[in-house]
């Protein structure tokens, strides 16, 4: 049988990556109607606004970098410091691309309609070009335990931020539910 190289499981990491994810981020759409407990406000959005649907792309990503680490690290090699560089970079873009399209097809067009064939396509295009970049980062970066520290602070502060915006969300326009 044929050795997976690096760059095959990258592929297949990336694909099978966005499938989960969109599995992952669909259960969790619903998880807090289904178990409307207060701790599962903390990683399912509890409201239709922006900055709850954060999370549905915020832990799928998470959870699938996290859980391909610990599967592959000793098989592969992977370096600890590049991969978790690469999975802030992919997590936060990822956010980032979710929010934009957002921002763009639903307040910049004022699309009024509620389509749920455009959330899904901006999840999807959100996690592809995530997952993309991010083994861009982790094959072409040099290790640098700076960048690992800051992105492992940055997705903790993010994450403790998501649970306490759940109970405490500010009034400004992302965090209200149209």
């Amino acid at each position: 049988m044929q050795k997976m190289t690096i760059e095959k499981l990258w592929k297949w990491n990336s694909f099978f990556g966005v499938i989960v994810a969109l599995l992952l981020s669909a259960l969790q759409h619903f998880l807090y109607e289904l178990i409307p407990l207060g701790i599962v406000k903390i990683f399912a959005p509890c409201s239709e606004s922006l900055a709850e649907h954060v999370k549905i792309v915020f832990y799928p990503m998470l959870i699938w970098w996290v859980f391909t680490y610990i599967i592959f690290r000793k098989a592969k090699g992977i370096n600890v410091y590049k991969w978790f560089t690469a999975t802030f970079v992919a997590t936060f873009s990822a956010i980032s691309l979710l929010v934009m399209q957002f921002s763009v097809i639903f307040y910049g067009f004022a699309l009024t309609m509620d389509s749920t064939f455009v959330h899904i396509l901006i999840e999807i295009v959100s996690f592809v070009l995530s997952f993309r970049l991010g083994f861009h980062v982790y094959k072409h970066a040099k290790e640098n335990k700076i960048f690992f520290i800051i992105g492992a602070c940055v997705i903790g502060i993010m994450a403790i931020l998501m649970g306490v915006f759940a109970y405490y969300p500010p009034q400004v326009p992302i965090f209200i539910a149209p």
